[in-house]
């Protein structure tokens, strides 16, 4: 069962304000909440799809605007950076 955004509010402490910024560290701002909940409609829709045995891909973005070569170093890193954030969530 996909979590909710009630469910994943014990995340948001300790990753919050590298994650979204400085300032939106507490979870009554409107932008935290509805940073979120996008974050939320994302994990759903990436655990339905793997539930469904879909395959996923990540986002990527070209290396520049004139070429079709992506940016796989830059995803790499960002989801390094994100599961530090988790501490040890494993």
């Amino acid at each position: 069962m996909p979590w909710s955004v009630a469910r994943c509010r014990f995340l948001l402490p300790s990753g919050c304000p590298e994650a979204l910024g400085k300032g939106l560290s507490r979870i009554d701002d409107p932008q935290v909440a509805d940073a979120l909940e996008l974050l939320m409609r994302l994990n759903n829709d990436l655990a339905a799809a793997l539930l469904a045995d879909e395959t996923i891909a990540p986002i990527l973005y070209p290396l520049d605007e004139s070429c079709e070569t992506y940016d796989y170093e830059a995803w790499a890193d960002t989801y390094i950076f994100g599961a530090g954030l988790g501490e040890d969530w494993f």
